[in-house]
């Protein structure tokens, strides 16, 4: 299990309804990303929301710095990264199935980096987690 259902957040951890409420809009159920977060108000780091917060500026940054790479690599295609962000964004995921040659190197990419992931089962390519969806949807703000 690396995924924890609201109930089970309710039950093993001292967290409002509101505040599970708002860790599943940031992270859904994950245990590392929620062991993370109290990690980091235990050390002083922030409240709630501000822990979140910097968590999706790291995703962001993350995200962003991996499009650099493949900038720099020469494999970037921006129309193909914003039609797979839309596609993860609005249905929650891509068909892989519709993947040409200008995408496969940049899925291929992100998903070594472990920002996406590729369900074989489905033939669909996933944000690997909530944070990631949420850093591709601030993103796509910002692809002109």
């Amino acid at each position: 299990i690396d995924h924890l259902s609201f109930d089970a957040i309710k039950s093993y951890f001292d967290f409002s309804d509101d505040e599970i409420k708002l860790i599943y809009d940031y992270v859904g159920g994950s245990i590392a990303h929620i062991q993370k977060i109290i990690r980091r108000i235990e050390l002083n780091q922030g409240n709630l929301e501000e822990v979140l917060n910097q968590l999706l500026k790291e995703a962001v940054a993350e995200v962003n710095f991996s499009l650099i790479e493949l900038l720099k690599k020469g494999i970037l295609n921006k129309e193909k990264v914003k039609e797979v962000f839309n596609s993860i964004v609005y249905n929650n995921f891509y068909d892989y199935t519709k993947t040409d040659l200008k995408t496969i190197p940049i899925i291929e990419f992100l998903c070594e980096k472990e920002i996406l992931f590729f369900e074989i089962m489905d033939n669909y390519i996933y944000a690997n987690s909530r944070i990631y969806q949420k850093a591709i949807i601030d993103i796509l703000k910002e692809i002109k």
